[in-house]
C-alpha cells in the first residue's frame, strides 16, 4: 500500500493531477474527432476508447493507480512500455487528422451525397435510359369486379394522378362474358360510363384487357373449332360492347399460367415445347385466334397484346406458329431479393436461357414484334417504409435496365392505387398508398421516381439546356429558337454534357457576366464596346470571372460611385462583395488602414478577393443558384471547394463548370421542367 507520506501536497504533485487528466481528455477528444471525420456510430467510436484505454493501461489496474505513478521515475524504469505508449499516442491521432484535408472531404462528400437526390454535387451525370423516341409510360388499373365498386367510384382520383405522373397509356383487366359483354359486380352503366372516361382523356391510350381464360374450354371434348368460334364471338361482341373506342386490347391476361397448360411436376420454365399441354395449348391458340381474327375484321380495329411472364416464352412461339396474328407481345416482369440477397431482374443471366438474360432472349430469339413490359415491380407489393424503398429502388433498377433496347417499346408499372378490398394478393402494390374506404391516399417513394424519370424521359435534355441558359446565359430560351433546339439535339446525340457547357457558356455566358456585373458594380448599363472587348478576352482566356471583377472594383467608375472616398470604397467592397451593408468596424478598420497607408485600390481588391469570407461566400452562392441548396455550417462540400480554390487554384469558372455536370444539376433541372408544365414536383429520394 502506498505511503499517504508520499501525497503530502506540493506544487509538483498537483502538476501530477493536471498533466494527466489533460492527457487522458486529450485522447478521448481526439477520437471523437475521428469519429467525426470518418462518420463512425457512436457505439464504434466508445469501443475504440476502450480498446484505446485497454492497450493504454493494460486492462489490470485502476485509474487511480495510475494518476498516482505517473510521474513516479521508478514505475518508468519498470513499464517503458507505458512510457512509450504515452508519448506515441498523440503523436500517432496527430498524424491521422494531418491526412490531406482533400482526402477527408472527399470521403464526407461521398458519404453527404450517396442518395440520388439534389445535392448530389459530386457524382456526374448519369445519361437517361436510351428509350426509343416513341416509348409509352403505362400505369395498371385494376378490374373493377375485384374491388366492389371502388374503383369505378374513385376514377377522378385515377385521372388526376395520371396527368400527375404523365402517363402515356392506361391497363385496365375487364372482367367479360362468353358474348362480349361486360362482367361486373355494379351497375353496368356505371362501368361503361368509368371506361369511356379514359377514352375521352386527351393525350392517353388506353390497353383493355379482356379476362377470358375461364372461357377456353380446355375439356378433352372440345375442339380447336369450337374454340375458334368462342374467340371470335367474344371479339365480334367486345367490339360492340366498347363501340371500338380503344386503340389497345388485350388478348386476355397470363393465359399460360391457368388451367394447367404448363406441365408443373416437375416445375417447368416455360421455354421449351414439352413443358406445355400441348392439346390445351392448342385449344387456347384456337380461341385466341377467334378473338384476334374478330379484331382484324373490324374497320380500324384494335392492336392486340398477347401476355406472358417469368421465362414462359415458348407459349408467344406458339402462338405465333398457330396463327394467331397479334401486334405486340407483353410481358409481365416481377422481382423479389433470393435467398442469395441478389434480383433476378431483366438483366440477369439465367442458366435454363442459355445464360442469357430475359431481354437478351426477348431481343434474340422471340418473334420480330415491339415488346412491351405490361406489368413490374417488386413482388408482394410494398407496404412498410422498407418495403416502399426497396419498392422504389427495384423500378428505377428495371427501367435503366431498358436503356438500349430494340424491342421493349413500353413500360407499365403495377400498380396505381394500393387495393385495400383484395387483402390477400394485391393489396400493397400501388404506386400510392391509399384506403379505399377512407379515400385517403399517400404518394410512395415510387411515385416520385416514376415521375422523375418519365419526365428524364420525355424532356431530360430539353430542361437541361434550358436550364443552362437560365442559369449561365440569365434568360430563357424560346422552344423554337435555332441555337437551343441545335444544343438539345447535340447533346442527345451524344451525352457529352462538357461540351454543353462549354459552347453556351462561350457564346453567351461570359457576354452575360461581363453585362450584369458592369452594371452591378459600376451602374454601367449598354456599353457595347466595353462588353464585347471584355467577353472577347474571356473567350480567349486572358481574362477570367476575378480578373474581371477585379477590373471594375478598381475601376474610377467604382472609385467615383464610392464619393472618391476610402472608408467608402472599403465599406462598398462589403456591400457589392459580400453582400454585407454593415461590415464590422475592425473589418473595414482593415482594409482602410491599407489604402490609408498608400496601398494601391487594385492590390486591396486583390486581397479582398482572396479572403475566406469572400471565397466561402462565392461557393455558397452557386449551391444556392445552381442546385437550389443552402450549405450547412461546417458543410465538406463547402471545404473541399474551399481547399481546391486556395490550394489548386481552381477559379470560379471551373467550379461552375463541374457544378454544371454534376447529377444534382441534371435532376434539379428536370424537377423544374416538370414543374414548368405541371404540378410542384416533390421529390422523395
Amino acid at each position: 500500500m502506498l505511503s499517504e507520506s508520499r501525497w503530502v501536497y506540493n506544487k509538483k504533485e498537483g502538476l501530477k493531477w493536471v498533466i494527466f487528466p489533460a492527457f487522458i481528455g486529450f485522447v478521448i477528444i481526439m477520437i471523437y474527432q475521428l469519429m467525426i471525420y470518418f462518420n463512425l456510430p457512436t457505439e464504434l467510436s466508445m469501443v475504440i476508447i476502450f480498446l484505446t484505454w485497454a492497450w493504454l493501461f493494460d486492462g489490470t489496474h485502476s485509474f487511480a493507480t495510475y494518476t498516482r505513478t505517473y510521474f513516479d521515475k521508478s514505475y518508468y524504469k519498470n513499464n517503458k512500455g507505458f512510457l512509450l505508449k504515452s508519448l506515441l499516442l498523440p503523436f500517432l491521432f496527430l498524424f491521422i487528422l494531418s491526412c490531406t484535408s482533400d482526402d477527408l472531404t472527399e470521403r464526407s462528400e461521398k458519404n453527404e451525397n450517396l442518395t440520388l437526390n439534389k445535392s448530389n454535387t459530386v457524382s456526374t451525370i448519369d445519361p437517361p435510359p436510351n428509350l426509343p423516341n416513341d416509348f409509352l409510360w403505362g400505369i395498371n388499373g385494376h378490374p373493377a369486379k375485384y374491388d366492389g365498386g371502388v374503383y369505378l367510384t374513385s376514377r377522378g382520383l385515377q385521372k388526376t394522378l395520371i396527368k400527375e405522373h404523365q402517363f402515356d397509356i392506361y391497363r385496365i383487366s375487364l372482367g367479360i362474358k362468353a358474348d362480349g359483354s361486360l362482367r361486373f359486380d355494379s351497375d353496368e352503366i356505371a362501368y361503361n360510363d368509368y371506361l369511356n372516361s379514359f377514352a375521352d382523356m386527351p393525350d392517353l391510350k388506353v390497353l383493355c384487357v379482356p379476362l377470358v381464360h375461364h372461357l377456353i374450354d380446355y375439356s378433352p371434348s372440345a375442339t380447336q373449332a369450337q374454340n375458334y368460334i368462342k374467340g371470335k364471338t367474344l371479339g365480334e361482341g367486345f367490339m360492340k360492347t366498347t363501340n371500338n373506342r380503344f386503340k389497345y386490347v388485350g388478348l386476355g391476361n397470363e393465359i399460360v399460367l391457368w388451367d394447367d397448360l404448363l406441365i408443373n411436376n416437375p416445375p417447368t420454365y416455360g421455354v421449351n415445347s414439352s413443358d406445355y399441354n400441348i392439346s390445351k395449348l392448342n385449344k387456347a391458340a384456337a380461341f385466341l385466334r377467334g378473338m384476334q381474327y374478330a379484331f382484324d375484321n373490324e374497320p380500324n380495329g384494335p392492336e392486340t397484346v398477347l401476355l406472358t411472364t417469368r421465362t414462359k416464352f415458348y407459349f408467344i412461339e406458339h402462338m405465333v406458329n398457330e396463327g394467331v396474328n397479334f401486334d405486340i407481345m407483353g410481358y409481365h416482369m416481377y422481382t423479389k431479393q433470393e435467398q442469395n440477397g441478389e434480383y433476378i431482374t431483366l438483366n440477369t443471366p439465367l442458366n435454363h436461357l442459355g445464360g442469357q438474360t430475359i431481354l437478351g432472349y426477348i431481343e434474340n430469339n422471340m418473334p420480330p414484334k415491339d415488346v412491351w413490359i405490361t406489368e413490374a415491380g417488386l413482388d408482394g407489393g410494398a407496404n412498410t417504409p422498407a418495403q416502399q424503398k426497396e419498392q422504389s429502388e427495384i423500378a428505377d433498377l428495371l427501367i435503366k435496365e431498358l436503356s438500349g433496347t430494340s424491342k421493349v417499346k413500353a413500360y407499365f408499372h403495377y400498380e396505381l392505387l394500393d387495393n385495400y378490398q383484395n387483402v390477400i394478393t394485391q393489396r400493397y402494390y400501388g404506386i400510392m398508398d391509399w384506403n379505399a374506404s377512407t379515400g385517403v391516399y399517400e404518394h410512395k417513394p415510387i411515385s416520385e421516381t416514376l415521375k422523375f424519370r418519365i419526365e428524364e424521359n420525355k424532356r431530360g435534355y430539353q430542361n437541361y439546356i434550358y436550364s443552362l441558359y437560365q442559369n449561365v446565359a440569365g434568360r430563357n430560351p424560346s422552344a423554337l429558337e435555332n441555337d437551343y433546339l441545335t444544343n438539345v439535339s447535340q447533346l442527345s446525340a451524344t451525352d457529352d454534357f462538357t461540351s454543353s457547357v462549354n459552347t453556351i457558356m462561350y457564346n453567351e455566358g461570359y457576354r452575360e457576366f461581363v453585362r450584369y456585373n458592369m452594371e452591378f458594380l459600376i451602374d454601367r448599363v449598354n456599353y457595347t464596346s466595353d462588353i464585347n472587348f471584355l467577353e472577347n478576352q474571356m473567350q480567349n482566356n486572358i481574362l477570367n470571372r476575378e480578373n474581371i471583377i477585379k477590373y471594375f472594383c478598381a475601376s474610377n467608375a467604382f472609385w467615383l460611385l464610392s464619393n472618391q472616398d476610402n472608408e467608402t470604397f472599403v465599406e462598398r467592397l462589403f456591400e457589392k462583395l459580400l453582400d454585407n451593408v454593415n461590415p464590422s468596424s475592425q473589418d473595414v478598420r482593415y482594409y482602410l488602414n491599407q489604402l490609408n497607408s498608400g496601398e494601391s485600390r487594385l492590390n486591396v481588391v486583390i486581397e479582398f478577393m482572396e479572403s475566406e469570407k469572400y471565397i466561402r461566400k462565392f461557393i455558397r452562392d452557386q449551391y444556392i443558384d445552381l442546385l437550389d441548396r443552402n450549405l450547412d455550417n461546417d458543410s465538406p462540400s463547402e471545404d473541399f471547394w474551399y481547399t481546391e480554390m486556395t490550394t489548386k487554384q481552381q477559379t470560379q469558372n471551373e467550379v461552375i463548370k463541374h457544378l454544371l455536370k454534376t447529377k444534382g444539376y441534371w435532376i434539379l433541372s428536370n424537377i423544374k421542367g416538370y414543374e414548368r408544365n405541371n404540378s410542384p414536383f416533390t421529390y422523395y429520394n
